[in-house]
């Protein structure tokens, strides 16, 4: 019986110990091909097979150095044939490609790069919005040099000043619209 109960323990702790493994696996394969993936990014094409890992710890721009896996293997790197995907993977226990090997393939999405030249039709839309904006912001400056208001250069002043606000707007724009003494004088 006590030979049994130990077995099971002893089989129970190996699970354990496979499970630890695996977990440093995944979390080796998932640092490896993060680094991967910024060399991407910033070389716009991933590491040849050539390369391999290696190239991920030079001058340690990557990776400071490649881990091994928990059996003491390198890991390994394969780029798919298309160079759209590559494969970081452990070989396992027995360090040989076979039905143990724990890894993963990571397809690279091609970005598309954003357009920094603005539109002619897009600048000119903008043009067009801001030269209305500013006429609508200075209606009531616009009123009271047509009607060659005494008080116009005040009321230019408020507008500039405070035509953002809309009581400051509606103050200028009825301050345009009130008959000056040089109106009522001229009647």
């Amino acid at each position: 019986m006590l030979a049994i109960a130990f077995f099971v323990s002893s089989c129970a702790g190996e699970r354990a110990a496979d499970r630890v493994e695996v977990a440093r696996v995944r979390h080796d394969i998932q640092h490896i091909a993060l680094s991967v993936e910024r060399f991407y990014l910033e070389n716009n094409s991933l590491p040849t097979e050539a390369q391999g890992l290696d190239v991920l710890v030079e001058n340690k721009r990557y990776l400071d150095r490649l881990p091994l896996d928990p059996w003491g293997n390198h890991y390994a790197y394969r780029l798919s044939a298309d160079g759209g995907s590559f494969d970081v993977r452990s070989l396992g226990p027995d360090g040989r490609s076979s039905g143990d090997d724990i890894g993963a393939e990571y397809p690279i999405f091609e970005v598309e790069p954003i357009d920094d030249k603005l539109s002619f039709v897009s600048v000119f839309g903008i043009l067009i919005v801001v030269l209305i904006g500013l006429v609508l912001y200075f209606v009531p400056t616009f009123v009271a040099f047509s009607r060659n208001h005494k008080n116009r250069v005040p009321i230019l002043v408020l507008n500039v000043f405070l035509g953002g606000t809309v009581i400051g707007w509606v103050g200028a724009l009825v301050w345009a619209l009130l008959r000056d003494d040089k109106e009522s004088g001229s009647s």
